[in-house]
């Protein structure tokens, strides 16, 4: 869960994903609250959910139309992925 002080504002986890494109991979999934979205928590989440994580190398995949969430990944350090016919966003 992903708390501001007492408000639970959101969740995020990794999880291990098997898929065409990348084969056996990590893959980070996060939610905001609507209320809460808009304020660099995903951001911030994005980078403490990696930093306290036990793996080298995570993707975290999303739909090409969710900028925000494109926007917070950037931040926390990830890059796009330059793959031709991906489905979704990964970076």
């Amino acid at each position: 869960h992903i708390y501001v002080g007492e408000q639970r504002a959101g969740y995020i986890y990794i999880n291990i994903s098997n898929d065409e494109s990348f084969g056996e991979h990590s893959s980070i999934q996060i939610f905001i609250n609507k209320s809460e979205r808009g304020k660099q928590i995903g951001r911030v989440a994005y980078g403490l959910a990696c930093e306290q994580s036990r793996y080298d190398k995570i993707y975290a995949h999303m739909r090409k139309s969710n900028t925000a969430s494109m926007r917070a990944a950037e931040e926390a350090g990830f890059k796009v992925v330059e793959r031709k016919k991906l489905p979704q966003l990964s970076m």
